[in-house]
């Protein structure tokens, strides 16, 4: 099941402020290993359009520690610079500058390593499992899209990259997922309600080419 609605927005769609052409800012959210990336990926491609991750706002683990906050929790909005993230899309809102810094983060050092600068293109795409269960980062965004998938296949993807592209152990990957990722989930799967397109569950990594082509047509 898709559902497609313009008309539920979460700010007054407007067209110009101050001379200024305004921005679209596009969501992307589910569990994690549902699969947002790749369909972020997918659409930045097919519209031109520059991509956020919620990765690239983490404070890392010493900034972290410093904060008295586990330094191995990225589970959890605390983790996230949520103000430094209001401001890049406060900025990209504004539409007055054609580029917009935002940082880059290096998960081998678990820490912020410098910026770069992305285009402040007409449509932005925002993804994170977790960025849109803040109320001030979701009232950003203008169409929210929900990746729908079973928890345990999610979970086994999560493992999946966890273990191959961050050098994690199967049994750490586990205690992890029981300890921080489980208790975010249901307030994760809330979002699904408020999402303006929902990809259902049976839809494969290979089946978002038609769910790509929906959605650019109808931004």
């Amino acid at each position: 099941m898709t559902k497609l609605d313009f008309t539920v927005t979460r700010r007054p769609s407007r067209r110009s402020v101050g001379g200024y052409d305004i921005k679209k800012i596009i969501g992307v959210t589910g569990l994690s290993g549902s699969g947002k990336t790749t369909l972020a990926q997918l659409l930045s491609e097919h519209m031109s359009a520059s991509l956020i991750s919620q990765d690239d706002f983490y404070f890392g683990c010493s900034a972290m520690r410093a904060a008295g906050q586990p330094g191995h929790n990225f589970d959890t909005l605390a983790a996230i610079n949520c103000k430094g993230l209001l401001e890049t899309l406060g900025a990209i809102c504004d539409g007055k500058s054609p580029s917009i810094e935002v940082p880059n983060y290096d998960h081998v050092r678990s820490a912020p390593n410098g910026f770069r600068n992305i285009v402040n293109s007409d449509v932005i795409i925002v993804e994170g499992h977790l960025l849109f269960t803040s109320d001030r980062i979701l009232s950003y965004v203008d169409f929210l899209i929900y990746m729908d998938i079973d928890e345990e296949i999610a979970k086994e993807r999560r493992f999946a990259r966890d273990v191959v592209e961050r050098g994690y152990h199967a049994q750490e990957c586990e205690s992890y997922y029981i300890k921080y990722v489980f208790p975010q989930i249901k307030k994760i799967e809330k979002l699904k309600i408020k999402a303006d397109y929902v990809l259902s569950k049976d839809t494969g990594i290979s089946g978002l080419d038609d769910h790509v082509l929906e959605i650019c047509a109808s931004v």
